[in-house]
């Protein structure tokens, strides 16, 4: 994904137009590169964390401005790992169906091949049975892969406090404690991820470790 350069370049524009239309482009280049290059060192962050065999770090909530940065860094980290033989599920949360996230995560692990397979011989996911429970059918997914040594990254784009969204992080945490190799990376304005961190039982997002994307105008007059 690429950041809006038109909109950084804008923004940084307006600043230095009191100084002449050519020092504002000027001003608006360097601005722009300077943007990028501290929004890459943040990629980089999660990046080199994600790297080691036992990562010290596993949810990373990257927060600031709206369309700001932080869609630039997750598609940054999603690609990247990707590339490095990760398992990454880009959730979609626009459909606000009960289990939806949990349903995309087994979706794409059960496209990898990790659907374990029923007595019956079906595959395992997808049951209409009374008793089924997709959180317990991703988490012998989770085993599945974890068995083959692949690691799952899981990527939110502008995180909120929904029902469905605080069972998913309920369940996450369950995966942490069993030190599953699942990782994630989410992104959201500064309240709705102080609104979701909040919620009593989830003191692990709250913990977690927190990125912050600064708006063009904080990144300091040029010289």
């Amino acid at each position: 994904m690429e950041i809006h350069r038109e909109s950084v370049l804008e923004a940084a524009y307006r600043e230095g137009f009191e100084e002449g239309y050519e020092q504002g482009c000027r001003e608006a280049e360097e601005r722009y590169n300077e943007y990028i290059i501290k929004l890459i060192e943040k990629t980089m962050e999660i990046l080199d964390n994600f790297s080691y065999e036992r990562p010290s770090e596993s949810v990373y909530k990257i927060t600031g401005v709206e369309e700001l940065g932080k869609k630039f860094i997750l598609a940054k980290v999603e690609d990247e790992l990707k590339k490095n033989g990760w398992l990454v599920c880009d959730v979609n949360c626009d459909v606000n169906s009960d289990g939806n996230i949990l349903m995309q995560i087994a979706a794409m692990l059960s496209k990898e091949g990790f659907s374990k397979k029923k007595e019956n011989g079906g595959d395992f996911g997808y049951s209409d049975d009374k008793f089924f429970d997709i959180g317990i059918e991703v988490e012998e997914m989770i085993q599945e892969a974890q068995k083959k040594q692949k690691k799952i990254l899981i990527g939110i784009d502008e995180i909120a406090k929904t029902d469905e969204m605080v069972r998913f992080v309920a369940e996450y945490g369950r995966w942490l404690r069993a030190n599953y190799p699942v990782y994630l990376v989410c992104t959201g304005l500064y309240e709705n991820i102080q609104e979701l961190s909040n919620v009593k039982n989830l003191t692990f997002f709250r913990r977690a470790t927190t990125i912050r994307t600064e708006p063009l105008q904080r990144l300091g007059k040029m010289e």
